[in-house]
């Protein structure tokens, strides 16, 4: 492949570090700057929950410790409509802000008021050790959470407990109570990894290591289940793929369950599952279909895009899928036909020497509509150019067809990787966590936990000359947005999408022109279920015209 222009020299606009051993955490957006949130070693020598809050320049505003005098730790933060946090995570302190404790781990949720102080503190969980591991906050203002148990008491006393670690899932209201809860599992342990929530079902992707129970055929298998808003069953399903938390869920293919997974066979490849959606239907999806080349291929991230599915693989040589392998590891961009299980196209990116060597890459589409492809990367050739020493992160932009637009290598003489956490933030730009051992180059602060700011990655939005051009206010909006658009043909029909910055698609709108002057559209779209952030408003043509403008939520 012809190698992109290189990003602005000056993308990096603020950066910090922090010791991965006293805190781990996770970066958010708050309000005009940002939030912090985790687990931080305190005076007392324990983890607390904590939380930060930061300037978009990069300058720590306040910051505030939670727990007792156990260990304590924030996995989660969701913030409410009405300024207030809800943060979720484990504790086994039973003093301090957590005055009970059930037994070892417990799952706190805890509400705070919009400056932090506490509205509630609330234990779940019973004699053994339980764990949150991810929420998710309903239509309804209902929360949900799912994480393991250990436990059949207290809080789980009556459920279908079975042995070892179960799923455990948990409905909550907004003063703490449990409306009721469920307990998936078997005899071995089981755990979920990703959580993926519609306006009406949501969806469970995990592995069980049990072969009864609730998984009579499964053992070492992925598993997924789905449920409506109130917690009701829709459907419980083990698959044909050997269990792996690379694994990425879908839920794109209309009346169908879709996932990519990694599967051991004669090599490892990328598989993209799919089984309907009618409850209960046979165990094992019906529907696999898997790509790869003649050596090992690495599911590294995977995310909704158009009317296809982009998966980002770790390959090391060519095949029947892969046109080309540049060497020891290379990065392989391929997007996919959900429907007809088929590639629409695909590249190879990177160089000669090792690319995403940790199995460290993430796919993230950014506010103009392009694809941000980021890893680390040992090589300084072919697509990559700038290399500052020996491992460095490597961000590469290309459009909606493959086509590499600009690239760029951030780090110093010693190594640097990609920890996998990177979002775009409110006012566009990119953050990301790596971690670095050197102290030169583009590294100004100390080794460890590296988190950047980089100013210059708002890429190219796809407008064709002469096509339509759409106007869009007001910007930002809260719970409505007015849409208006001319063309240059009559009876042409157009799908309006809107897609979170992770490639998740959340609104579909089929629009044709019907005016005689070919006005289009004129109208007002909802947007009061999406929470404030920053989206992508697409519009694509049956005729391959596409054109992409940002959407801020407030």
């Amino acid at each position: 492949m012809l190698s992109g222009r290189e990003l602005d020299a000056q993308a990096i606009r603020w950066q910090t570090c922090y010791d991965p051993d006293s805190i781990v955490g996770k970066w958010d957006d708050y309000g005009n700057g940002l939030l912090f949130y985790g687990t931080k070693v305190s005076a007392n020598g324990t983890g607390d929950f904590w939380l930060s809050s930061w300037d978009l320049q990069g300058n720590m505003i306040s910051e505030k410790f939670i727990g007792g005098s156990d260990e304590d730790g924030a996995v989660q933060a969701i913030k409410l409509p009405t300024g207030e946090l809800l943060l979720i995570g484990n504790s086994f302190s039973a003093d301090g802000d957590i005055q009970t404790n059930f037994g070892g781990s417990d799952i706190i949720v805890m509400k705070l008021r919009s400056d932090w102080s506490i509205e509630w503190v609330q234990n779940y969980g019973g004699s053994n050790e339980d764990y949150a591991r991810m929420a998710q906050l309903l239509a309804d203002s209902t929360l949900m959470v799912v994480g393991e148990t250990y436990s059949s008491d207290g809080d789980l006393t009556g459920s279908n407990y079975h042995a070892d670690a179960d799923v455990w899932i948990l409905k909550i209201d907004m003063t703490g109570h449990l409306i009721h809860n469920r307990v998936i599992g078997g005899s071995d342990y089981e755990n979920v990894h990703e959580m993926r929530r519609t306006d009406s079902l949501i969806y469970l992707l995990g592995k069980t290591n049990s072969f009864d129970g609730d998984f009579q055929c499964c053992n070492q298998h992925d598993f997924v289940v789905v449920l409506n808003t109130q917690d009701t069953l829709i459907k419980l399903d083990a698959t044909t793929s050997t269990g792996s938390d690379n694994s990425v869920l879908y839920a794109t293919k209309p009346g169908f369950i879709q996932y990519f997974s990694e599967s051991a066979g004669s090599q490892i490849l990328s598989c993209l599952v799919s089984d309907s959606l009618h409850p209960f239907s046979p165990f094992y999806f019906p529907e696999t279909n898997c790509f790869g080349s003649n050596g090992d291929v690495h599911l590294l991230s995977a995310v909704s895009f158009l009317k296809g599915i982009l998966v980002l693989d770790r390959i090391d040589t060519n095949g029947s899928f892969v046109s080309v392998n540049y060497g020891s590891g290379d990065l392989w961009l391929a997007l996919v036909d959900p429907v007809f299980h088929s590639i629409l196209w695909e590249t190879t990116l990177g160089g000669s020497d090792d690319d995403a060597p940790n199995l460290d890459g993430r796919i993230l589409i950014s506010p103009t509509g392009n694809i941000i492809v980021l890893s680390s990367t040992w090589s300084n050739d072919i697509d990559v150019h700038g290399n500052h020493g020996k491992g460095d992160i490597w961000i590469a932009e290309l459009n909606s067809h493959g086509q590499l637009l600009r690239q760029k290598c951030f780090g110093g003489s010693d190594i640097e990787y990609f920890s996998g956490d990177a979002k775009f933030i409110s006012d566009g730009t990119l953050l990301l966590t790596a971690g670095t051992l050197s102290t030169d180059g583009d590294v100004s602060c100390n080794t460890g936990n590296w988190v950047i700011d980089v100013s210059g990655l708002v890429g190219i939005g796809e407008l064709h000359s002469g096509e339509p051009s759409m106007q869009i206010y007001p910007q930002p909006a809260s719970t409505s947005v007015h849409l208006s658009m001319q063309c240059n043909a009559t009876d042409r029909d157009f799908n309006l999408q809107v897609f979170s910055l992770t490639g998740e698609e959340l609104i579909a709108r089929r629009m044709k022109t019907t005016s005689a002057n070919n006005q289009i559209f004129e109208g007002e779209l909802g947007i009061e279920n999406l929470v404030p952030g920053y989206y992508i408003l697409r519009l694509t043509g049956d005729d391959s015209f596409i054109h992409t403008v940002p959407l801020i939520v407030q």
